[in-house]
């Protein structure tokens, strides 16, 4: 999945206009004024290059070998709990959640083989599983907050579809979900939240991930950008309204032409099966679904 390095572009802060095109390991992340766009996508960022971990060969196990180190600085909790998002240090979060697809759910996060690409590792999803931890090489959004706050709250764990709430937690992601479907995940989200007797859903701050919009670009159908912003802005809307003290982090949609990139017999049957537009030519239909992002 994503690298601890490819999880801060996305989401690092910077006005738009003025946004980095390289990044370098010792760049420093800065939190977003008031008055700055917060969004970082690929149009308003052109040219701008990700770095990537590629492996060599196949890896005994999910964590990488060898641990990470941890070079940011570690900053206390506020002194009184914040009232605004803009005030917000990383340990004074104490819950994380996440909505989306298959990615989020941790489809194939784990997988070395075809058929394990069916299974569910949400304690490796990029946003929010905990498993091991940021030292073990296990870089997630939940292990990263953990060097801040140990004691964080709401992270999957294990391999299990959404529905066993042992395992899935506030990772609410169901595979093969669209934007039409971030409404009922944000009504899943409220009530397991409210119901959670270790949250208290009123002061406690929360993280909250939504990552989709891949199967809707995949859909090959006459579905428009404006239909994908009216839907997760309804989502967005019922957050607002009804999640107090909530921080969303709203992920850019994945390029899924990314996987032409991907040659061979089995890749092909995969992709024609699961994302046949990302295979076709492109469309004025497909660049203005697209041009959402």
């Amino acid at each position: 999945m994503f690298s601890s390095y490819q999880m801060c572009l996305y989401t690092k802060n910077e006005p738009v206009g003025a946004k980095r095109t390289a990044w370098l390991p010792d760049d420093k992340l800065e939190c977003p004024p008031e008055d700055f766009d917060y969004f970082y996508t690929y149009l308003n960022t052109p040219g701008h290059v990700v770095p990537t971990r590629v492996p060599t060969s196949p890896q005994p196990s999910v964590a990488p070998t060898l641990p990470y180190n941890f070079t940011c600085e570690i900053l206390p909790p506020s002194n009184t709990v914040p009232t605004s998002a803009h005030q917000l240090r990383p340990a004074d979060i104490t819950v994380i959640a996440a909505l989306g697809d298959s990615i989020t759910a941790g489809f194939g996060a784990a997988a070395y083989t075809p058929a394990q690409v069916l299974i569910q590792a949400r304690g490796v999803s990029w946003s929010v599983g905990g498993d091991e931890s940021y030292e073990e090489g296990v870089l997630t959004l939940t292990n990263v907050l953990r060097m801040y706050n140990p004691d964080i709250k709401g992270f999957s764990v294990d391999t299990g579809p959404h529905t066993n709430y042992n395992i899935s937690r506030l990772n609410v992601a169901v595979g093969g979900a669209r934007a039409m479907d971030m409404v009922a995940q944000t009504e899943d989200l409220i009530e397991r939240m409210q119901n959670w007797t270790n949250i208290d859903f009123d002061n406690d701050w929360k993280v909250i991930t939504m990552f989709i919009g891949a199967n809707d670009i995949c859909a090959c159908s006459n579905y428009t950008a404006a239909e994908y912003a009216a839907e997760v802005q309804e989502a967005l809307d019922l957050m607002h309204a009804q999640i107090p003290r909530a921080f969303v982090n709203l992920a850019q949609v994945v390029q899924v032409t990314e996987i032409n990139k991907l040659d061979g017999l089995m890749c092909d049957v995969f992709h024609y099966a699961f994302c046949e537009c990302a295979k076709q030519e492109f469309n004025e239909n497909w660049r203005d679904r697209k041009s959402v992002v």
